[in-house]
């Protein structure tokens, strides 16, 4: 076992989130800290609709709140923000960069999760080290976040 999958272990409870439809940022900030209270494991912050820059200064709020109540945080497709704002992984969606490439711009101690829509795209992924997948269809943006939660994930 790895040291990313012993920092997955036990983690159930994987909260994708996206502020696009949150009037103030403090009122989606606030919301996160909610779900946390509530048990959230990890939170993949899912901004496709913004800034960079927005992204990295919510992202650090989101890193800080993570901290303190002691759960991963991931951020979606960008690995450049990612290694910004000191994220503990990237999730790479079926358009991003291979596993490998991105294992490569990253270190060992980065989680790195996949979409995966099939038996095959799991294989692959798996040889190609992926620390956690996410299987099953894509999410639409506009209409399932800002809060889409996996009861149950599963870890490689």
């Amino acid at each position: 076992m790895n040291i990313n999958q012993l920092r997955l272990k036990n983690k159930k409870k994987y909260l994708i989130v996206n502020s696009d439809t949150f009037k103030t940022e403090n009122d989606f900030l606030d919301a996160i800290a909610q779900k946390l209270n509530e048990g959230i494991d990890i939170i993949e912050l899912r901004e496709t609709n913004t800034t960079p820059d927005k992204i990295i200064r919510i992202g650090k709020k989101i890193r800080e709140l993570c901290s303190i109540f002691n759960t991963l945080f991931i951020v979606n497709d960008r690995i450049d923000i990612a290694q910004i704002i000191q994220a503990d992984g990237i999730f790479l969606n079926k358009y991003s960069i291979d596993i490998i490439s991105a294992r490569k711009l990253t270190n060992e101690e980065t989680i790195i999760g996949k979409y995966v829509s099939d038996e095959k795209e799991i294989e692959n992924a798996k040889k190609e080290g992926a620390d956690y997948l996410i299987y099953g269809k894509e999410l639409n943006t506009k209409t399932e976040l800002p809060y889409f939660i996996f009861s149950e994930c599963k870890n490689l």
